[in-house]
Order: structure tokens, then C-alpha cells, then sequence
């Protein structure tokens, strides 16, 4: 099942194969449980938490295309998935994202910066060495994100795809709302930073609320490019193939292959 999308259970989260992101192929580990203890922080706060000794530097925040690309994974594979019990391990991991969007906001690592004058800018993973910035014209009215909706650049930005109708599918079979994009409709006279939230009163994808005020909630995620993961796990399997091969007798040892 390795080239296929599928999950694997672990102790405090789901791993989830082959999630194509970025034009990339990765492993992405989900946390079952909300980050530290379910209380809420802003953006800020919680980059601060990150790098905290409670955290040990496992978990990070998943940005805007991230959660899209793990939803979208979930939502193709829900039905057409051959493997019954990967089936019910899609529903499951459904279900926590469509509880999480029911009951809370939940925080992403994506800020968004508006500006006075010029481009405004999206980073995603802010914060990180990993942080990327597109910078494009992101004001306008809050609007439904469905064909003819014109907002296919702004989706692009925000979630890593221009497919406003694959958009409204997913997020509307996952929570039975239809997207919605909340923004700053003017620009502002000063720069305003502000995080991106999702939750499913209707969908939000909400971008318009001060950072300072935006205390939401989170899980955690960590990220390993399918290549690169896949290499380390055939490494550790080879080393501990080499340490049960020193606990056999000689007698033993011959039947042990090393390729």
C-alpha cells in the first residue's frame, strides 16, 4: 500500500500516506488530541508554545494548503478507497476535522498582512524556516467560494488550489456549509496582521479579524516528504534486521539476508 494514500493509526495522532501537497508527495502525522489541553491562543502565542519544552518541538500548526490537501485526500478517498478498514480510518479522521469546524475555530500557521498601499501578503507556516510569502491583491467583499465567484486567485493564495468548485465540494461534504471567504473589504491606513481560522458557521475561511484578538484553538502537525521518510523507515528496518541478526546463533544467522 505504500504508493497508495492511506492511514495509520498511532498512539497520539493518524499518519497519513501520500498526501500530495505542494505538487509534492508527503507523510503528514495529525494529532488526535487538541494542542495544549485545548486551550485557545493567538497565532503569536502559539508559536511561542511551539518552541516550548511542553511541546519539545514535535508538533507545528498546519497552514491553509495543508489543510486542504489532507481534506481533499480524506474526501476523494472516503468512498473510493478499496481497503475496508482504511475506509473506516478515513471516517474516523473526517470526523474529528468536521467536530473540530463544529464546536471551535481552529487556527492555521497562515497569516495574512494587509497593507496600505501595494500587494498585500500571505505567508504560510509564518514563522518557520519553511515560511512562504505570495504576495497579491487580497481586499474585496466577503463572498460564497463557488463558480463564477471570481475569487480563484485569493483561493490559490489561501489553500494551495484554484479549483473553487473542488473547494466548495470538499468543505461542504465534510460539514454540510458552503465556503465562505471573510476579509478585510478595504484597505486598512496601517498594516493589520491577521490569521487564518476556519469554521464551519456557514464554512469561514476568515481572514478579517486582528491578530491580537484571535484566540483559537489547535492541533498539531508534522510533515515528512514521502521520499526522504520512506528511505529513513527502510533504513531503520535494515539496522534492526542487523541487531536481530547479532542476537541469533551461527546456526540461525544463515538464514538472515541482508540486500
Amino acid at each position: 500500500m505504500e504508493s497508495k494514500f492511506h492511514i495509520e493509526s498511532l498512539d497520539d495522532g493518524f499518519r497519513l500516506y501520500n498526501v500530495l501537497y505542494c505538487r509534492e508527495l508527503y507523510v503528514v502525522d495529525w494529532s488526535t488530541e487538541l494542542l495544549d489541553n485545548g486551550r485557545a491562543h493567538t497565532q503569536d502565542r502559539w508559536l511561542k508554545w511551539l518552541k516550548s519544552d511542553e511541546n519539545e518541538d514535535k508538533w507545528q500548526l498546519a497552514s491553509g494548503p495543508l489543510y486542504y490537501a489532507v481534506l481533499s485526500a480524506l474526501h476523494y478517498n472516503r468512498k473510493n478507497h478499496p481497503d475496508k478498514e482504511q475506509k473506516e480510518l478515513i471516517q474516523q479522521c473526517r470526523a474529528m476535522h468536521a467536530q473540530d469546524f463544529k464546536d471551535h475555530w481552529m487556527i492555521t500557521s497562515t497569516r495574512v498582512i494587509y497593507t496600505p498601499q501595494g500587494k498585500d501578503k500571505l505567508i504560510h507556516d509564518y514563522g518557520s524556516q519553511q515560511q512562504q510569502e505570495i504576495e497579491l491583491d487580497f481586499v474585496g467583499p466577503d463572498k460564497y467560494i463557488r463558480n463564477y465567484s471570481g475569487l480563484e486567485q485569493e483561493v490559490n493564495a489561501l489553500l494551495g488550489t484554484n479549483n473553487v468548485e473542488e473547494v466548495e465540494q470538499v468543505y461542504h461534504d465534510l460539514t454540510s456549509k458552503k465556503p465562505y471567504l471573510g476579509r478585510m473589504n478595504n484597505k486598512p491606513d496601517r498594516e493589520r496582521h491577521q490569521s487564518l481560522a476556519l469554521w464551519d458557521n456557514y464554512f469561514i475561511i476568515y481572514t478579517n479579524r486582528f491578530i491580537d484578538d484571535n484566540c483559537r484553538l489547535a492541533r498539531g502537525v508534522v510533515v515528512h516528504p514521502a521520499n526522504e521518510f520512506y528511505q529513513k523507515s527502510t533504513m531503520r528496518g535494515a539496522l534492526s534486521l542487523v541487531g536481530d541478526a547479532g542476537n541469533l546463533s551461527l546456526a540461525d544467522s544463515g538464514n538472515v539476508s541482508l540486500k
